[in-house]
């Protein structure tokens, strides 16, 4: 998928999951219309069953997760072997959100990320209340990350002075670097 602009979808812009082998690239989100609610107004949205992936400029503004890597959603499966290069999110609820619940994320690469969120920049998130669901990542790169907050949409359901890297709920990481964070 390259050189696509998406103005104002009902809800995500791409929504995929179980791919192989696969490139994204040159991606603009223009979500500039009057809308009832902004939730669920993700950009790229990637489910389980993927590996071997180059995701590399995406850029613009949408109403929930510009990038979402997410292992455990409507697909479950591991994500594995995925460069992410060059995300420019401006005033996103979040940048890039990377979830597992009990499926394995590993050989996970995000650089060059430029980014205003009211909600956080980067997340590794379960989103489960269930005690027995336990992230999985194995080996997370982050490596030029610049950040800063956003304004919060009006009708944005969270709270202020949320920290633009964020770590929640139960998981277990087996090597993460960060390199060149920055935070204005």
């Amino acid at each position: 998928i390259r050189d696509v602009s998406v103005r104002n979808p009902v809800t995500y812009a791409f929504h995929c999951c179980c791919l192989q082998h696969f490139t994204v690239e040159n991606i603009r989100f223009l979500y500039d219309a009057d809308i009832p609610h902004h939730i669920n107004m993700d950009g790229f949205h990637l489910d389980g069953n993927s590996r071997f992936g180059v995701i590399r400029n995406l850029q613009g503004t949408t109403h929930d997760d510009l990038l979402a890597l997410n292992a455990d959603d409507c697909i479950t499966g591991s994500l594995e072997n995925i460069e992410v290069d060059g995300i420019f999110a401006e005033n996103c609820k979040s940048a890039v959100r990377v979830l597992s619940r009990q499926s394995w994320v590993d050989k996970i690469s995000i650089s060059n990320v430029y980014a205003t969120s009211y909600g956080f920049g980067i997340g590794f998130t379960t989103d489960s209340a269930e005690p027995h669901h336990r992230g999985k990542f194995g080996r997370i790169s982050l490596r030029n990350i610049f950040l800063s907050c956003g304004v919060p949409v009006p009708d944005y359901w969270g709270q202020s002075g949320i920290p633009v890297f964020i770590s929640s709920g139960s998981m277990d990481i087996d090597y993460l670097s960060i390199d060149n964070f920055h935070r204005v």
